[in-house]
């Protein structure tokens, strides 16, 4: 696979190497170290700026072109394409009655013009350092992603961190490096410990959620809890997927659910 398991002993699935935090100052939010801690009054907030239409594009392109390969850039796009999924859904007034609509816009390969350039409402890439917005990256540790809320609109994930999928042992044997930013460390120096592996499963459901307009919950289950946190609750034991809480459906549908669902029905009448 492109992507490995996630270096976790079971029964394990994810573990809180990091926290997010709020920046007050912008409309970013950035993933920073655990020792950040915050106290938000409600379970779900929406934040103040909105999306006014209930149709978004979104697009997961490769600017810098980090992949080394098609097929890693396709694995990865199938991952952010599950989570922008999983979103649509919950906020869906049925399965027969889509509220909010998100449709891709991604480029169908790395060398199509669509690569270089944004073309959608909620832009998704991977970026080192300086990339071009208001906050670079820093490297492997600290910072690892971070998103805008309405109508920016972006996500960025940091190649120098170590993205993998799914759950897996902590020697990686059930694996092989994603081949992104320090992902293509082979050697560790010694008295160093290898940077923990993130799940990029659950950290773009949590970023697009914001792109989407939510900010933190409190609710210790959710998503979009502050925190990437071991959290066996949101893992589908079925599927061994992660899933959307209660918390996190509500909030959604308070964003997109009845407001698309209402402006859907004046349509047909």
């Amino acid at each position: 696979m492109p992507f490995p398991p996630f270096l976790i002993s079971p029964p394990f699935i994810l573990i809180s190497l990091i926290g997010l935090s709020f920046l007050a100052h912008s409309s970013l939010c950035s993933s920073t170290n655990l020792k950040r801690r915050h106290q938000i009054a409600k379970r779900f907030v929406l934040h103040r700026h909105k999306w006014d239409h209930c149709q978004l594009s979104w697009s997961f392109r490769d600017p810098f072109l980090l992949f080394p390969s098609e097929e890693q850039f396709r694995q990865a796009k199938k991952v952010i394409g599950e989570a922008i999924r999983k979103w649509e859904v919950a906020a869906a007034f049925s399965a027969q009655s889509p509220s909010l609509r998100l449709i891709d816009a991604s480029p169908a390969s790395r060398d199509l013009p669509l690569n270089s350039r944004r073309v959608a409402d909620i832009d998704i890439f991977f970026a080192e350092f300086g990339h071009g917005d208001s906050e670079s990256f820093d490297g492997t540790g600290g910072l690892v992603a971070h998103s805008a809320y309405p109508p920016l609109g972006i996500v960025h994930f940091d190649a120098s961190e170590r993205w993998q999928i799914g759950q897996g042992a902590e020697t990686g044997e059930r694996g092989r490096s994603n081949g992104i930013g320090g992902g293509q460390r082979k050697h560790q120096p010694r008295g160093q410990m290898a940077p923990m592996a993130l799940d990029l499963r659950y950290v773009a459901l949590h970023e697009i959620g914001h792109a989407l307009g939510l900010r933190h919950s409190t609710y210790r289950h959710s998503v979009m809890n502050s925190y990437y946190r071991q959290n066996l609750a949101l893992l589908d034991k079925q599927t061994e997927e992660f899933k959307l809480s209660k918390d996190d459906k509500a909030a959604i549908w308070e964003l997109f659910g009845e407001k698309c669902h209402q402006k859907k029905k004046r349509r047909k009448s």
